[in-house]
């Protein structure tokens, strides 16, 4: 797959970072004229930026397992930890300057305190769940290596990864809870039996970093598996057509597998399937390889974003991003940024087509990332709201935001003084008005006749990242009259039958939807599909009512043609 590698700096050692930064242990018994950690910067050698971390040490042998000396810094907020759950790995860079006075007796470990089963992380004082990591390089020669390790429990003990020995610390959940570090130590740990010898010598670390993909896809070119069904983060759903996972190398995009999906007259999805964590304000980016190998204009594939609670329900969607598909390998991708509420998100690969033609398409090298929290600041309330009458409907118009871009707008109207969006009183008159527009229509309608009413106003406005801001009201009310207009009757005719007579319809007094080509019971003109000339072409007259029991529909069609095929 394509390498997308990010990096956070944990520290560049470029200069003093204050006194109070680190803190200095040594074993309960040990004397510390033998057992020390003295760090100073140094300019010279370093492998990343202006300086680095140079660490004269001695570890001295006095407990009955040897001792040990460390410097450590625990996250300067009481209470606070660091979030490393968007990288996968950790990295330091050494160069050991000085090898130890005592061969094999002293090593390096890299050790981490996680708070994540802590439950009141400002009135602890401990290590926590305590995750060791060993390295035995004290004796090597001088010149730069670099040390990676997965940011995992593997309960390695040769430096490749975290082990939970449970020598010190906390029990906690037995893995290291990435969201939740609140300190890391360099520890040089002497063994032995409390003989009284010491070692020491004299490391520069360097360029110490959390590093790694931030893709979450578990199986990002669907090479774990040949099937989308198997428990490899991949799942699909027909409404026709197929989605699944082909084994074929000279076809992919890397790799031996990739995604074949494609539908004619139908869709097909292909959807990240594990629980992926999201949260309100992040940026999501979507994106990946893909390619017509249906010929065609290379139209009905799409990429779609949700953003979903903690019950599954999608709270929002960026719904199907049409994305223009050659029959080259090309990269395309899709961005949304989380509303309020998400807990976590999918993404999905759509093919969809209804207009007969048949569509192919292939995808491999998936990649999905957080880009992080852009922007959580609502907008400022919208300015200058007011209404303007006309036949049947109310013009309501507004200023937009200075100094936002990409903004939308949503329009509300009340019949009392609008100061709660929630209220039921408060309905919803448009959503999602672009930015420039600065106007939305709102029809007035009345239950059969037509009636003055009085509406208020607000509208509040949207920016590009989902944050909304409180809503901007209008100066006072407006009186227009609203279009009296057919209702759901509650009284069904008495003598009701399914028989196709409608006589009894015709005598209930019920007034009944009208839908024609120039008019209906709405005042505004047909808005179907194709071409329908005057009312004897296409006409409706539909009739309905409800009771505890039954909702009840008759209906009268008038058509210049009829089909009986």
């Amino acid at each position: 797959m394509p390498i997308y590698v990010f990096g956070q700096m944990i520290n560049s050692f470029d200069s003093e970072p204050g006194e109070t930064y680190w803190s200095y242990e040594s074993s309960e018994n040990a004397d510390p004229a033998l057992s020390y950690v003295n760090n100073s910067i140094v300019s010279d050698p370093v492998i990343e930026g202006t300086g680095a971390m140079q660490l004269n040490y001695s570890a001295h042998d006095i407990e009955a397992w040897g001792g040990y000396a460390k410097i450590y810094h625990m996250h300067p907020d009481i209470g606070e930890v660091w979030d490393w759950s968007g990288y996968d790995s950790i990295s330091f860079s050494y160069y050991n300057s000085v090898p130890q006075t005592l061969e094999n007796r002293v090593h390096l470990r890299l050790n981490l305190s996680d708070f994540g089963d802590i439950a009141d992380p400002a009135n602890y004082t401990g290590l926590g769940e305590y995750y060791y990591s060993f390295h035995y390089i004290l004796d090597n020669a001088s010149g730069w290596n670099t040390i990676t390790m997965p940011l995992e429990r593997n309960d390695s003990w040769d430096g490749g990864g975290f082990n939970l020995t449970g020598w010190s610390g906390d029990a906690g959940n037995g893995e290291v809870d990435k969201h939740a570090i609140a300190g890391f130590h360099l520890e040089f740990s002497i063994s032995g039996g409390g003989d009284g010898d010491y070692s020491g010598g004299t490391i520069i670390l360097d360029d110490f970093t959390l590093t790694g993909s931030k893709n979450v896809l578990t199986n990002p070119g669907f090479e774990l598996a040949d099937a989308q069904d198997d428990g490899f983060g991949w799942g699909s759903a027909l409404g026709g057509g197929h989605a699944e996972v082909v084994t074929d190398a000279s076809m992919a995009h890397s790799g031996d597998n990739y995604l074949s999906i494609g539908v004619t007259d139908n869709w097909a999805v292909f959807y990240s399937e594990d629980s992926i964590p999201a949260q309100f304000g992040e940026t999501w980016n979507f994106s990946g390889f893909g390619k017509s190998v249906s010929g065609g204009d290379g139209a009905g594939a799409f990429f779609k974003l949700e953003a979903k609670d903690a019950a599954g329900t999608v709270l929002g969607t960026t719904g199907d991003v049409a994305i223009a598909v050659t029959d080259e390998w090309e990269n395309h991708s899709v961005e949304f940024v989380m509303p309020e509420g998400t807990v976590q998100m999918a993404a999905v690969i759509v093919a969809s087509r209804w207009d007969g033609v048949a569509c192919d398409f292939a995808f491999d090298d998936m990649f999905l990332m957080s880009m992080g929290v852009l922007d959580v600041i609502p907008p400022d309330p919208v300015q200058n709201v007011s209404a303007t009458p006309a036949t049947y409907y109310n013009l309501v118009t507004w200023s937009d935001n200075d100094g936002e871009e990409g903004e939308t707008y949503n329009v509300y109207a009340s019949t009392e003084p609008i100061t709660d969006l929630s209220s039921p009183t408060v309905d919803v008159v448009a959503t999602g008005v672009l930015e420039e527009s600065q106007a939305a229509v709102h029809y007035l309608h009345y239950p059969l006749e037509d009636t003055e009413v009085t509406y208020y106003y607000a509208v509040a406005c949207m920016d590009a990242y989902n944050n909304v801001g409180e809503p901007g009201a209008s100066f006072g009310s407006i009186t227009n009259t609203a279009l009296g207009v057919p209702t759901i009757s509650l009284e069904p005719p008495a003598d009701f039958a399914a028989d196709g007579d409608l006589a009894e319809w015709y005598d209930s007094g019920i007034v009944p939807f009208e839908l024609g080509a120039t008019d209906n019971s709405y005042g505004t003109p047909h808005l179907g599909f194709g071409t329908v000339d005057d009312d004897n072409d296409l006409y409706g007259t539909i009739y309905t009512a409800v009771d505890d029991d039954y909702f009840y529909v008759a209906a009268e069609i008038v058509d210049n043609v009829v089909n009986n095929d």
